[in-house]
C-alpha cells in the first residue's frame, strides 16, 4: 500500500527537520544566534506534529520514522555542531569526547524508541528536551559552556537519555490544559528565561520523581524484557 508522506503531521516533521538543517546552515554562515533559536522552533513543530497526529487520528510507520530522523538532526546533530564550533573546537579531547558520547545516546535512544511499541510516556529522557535544553543554555546562559566542567552536561544528558525512567508525554487533552498553556505564557512575560529554566529542570526531575513516586503507573516497563542489538 502506497504511504501518503504529504499529511499535516508528516508536513510538520518536515518542518522540524528543516529547523534542523537550517540550524546547521547557519551555523556554517557564523550565525550562531539564529542556529539555536531554529532548535527551539524545532521543538514547537515536534510538539505539534504530535498534536496533529492525535487530533486527527493518523498514526503510520513512515511517521514514525520521519520524527526520529527529524530529532535526530535537530536535537542530535545540531546541537552538537553549535556547541563545537563555538566552544570546543580547540578545548581538547575530552570536550569532544563529550559531544559524541551525546549524540551516540541520541541515535541509540531513537533507533530504539523505534523498535517498541507506542506507549503514553517515553523510556529514558526525550531528544527533543536535550537538544532543546542545549540549545537554551547556549542562548541564555552561554557562559556555563565556557566553564572547565561544561563537558558534564552532555555526559549528564547522554545517560539520562539511556535510563530507563519513566518521562509523560506533553499532550493538549482538554481545555484545562490550553488554558494553562496560555498561563505560561504571561507568566514567561513577567520571568522570561527563568521560568523556561525551571520547567526544563522541573521536566528533567520529573523522570526521577515518575520512577519513585508512581512505579505502579508505570510498572510495565520494569516488567517488560529489554530490548538489545
Amino acid at each position: 500500500m502506497k504511504k501518503n508522506i504529504f499529511t499535516i503531521p508528516n508536513l510538520l516533521t518536515l518542518i522540524n527537520l528543516l529547523c534542523g538543517f537550517m540550524s546547521i546552515y547557519n551555523v556554517i554562515e557564523g550565525d550562531y544566534h539564529v542556529a539555536a533559536l531554529l532548535i527551539m522552533y524545532g521543538m514547537i513543530f515536534d510538539f505539534l506534529d504530535g498534536y496533529a497526529a492525535r487530533l486527527l487520528n493518523i498514526k503510520s510507520d513512515l511517521g514514525k520514522q520521519l520524527d526520529s530522523f527529524a530529532d535526530l538532526v535537530t536535537f542530535g546533530l545540531a546541537p552538537v555542531i553549535i556547541i563545537l564550533a563555538v566552544y570546543y573546537r580547540f578545548k581538547g579531547f575530552i570536550y569532544d569526547f563529550s559531544l559524541i558520547i551525546y549524540f551516540c545516546a541520541i541515535i541509540y535512544r531513537l533507533a530504539k524508541y523505534n523498535m517498541e511499541g507506542s506507549r503514553d510516556f517515553f523510556k529514558g529522557l526525550p531528544s527533543t528536551f536535550s537538544g532543546g535544553f542545549i540549545a537554551f543554555i547556549f542562548l541564555w546562559f552561554p557562559i556555563l559552556f565556557s566553564k572547565p566542567y561544561s563537558f558534564l552536561l552532555f555526559i549528564i544528558l547522554a545517560f539520562m537519555s539511556l535510563l530507563e525512567i519513566p518521562y509523560n508525554k506533553i499532550v493538549i487533552k482538554s481545555h484545562y490544559h490550553i488554558f494553562l498553556v496560555l498561563l505560561l505564557i504571561i507568566c514567561y512575560g513577567i520571568f522570561k528565561e527563568y521560568l523556561i529554566l525551571i520547567l526544563f529542570i522541573f521536566y528533567l526531575l520529573s523522570g526521577f520523581i515518575n520512577y519513585l513516586f508512581y512505579r505502579k503507573k508505570f510498572g510495565s516497563i520494569y516488567n517488560s524484557n529489554s530490548i538489545t542489538n
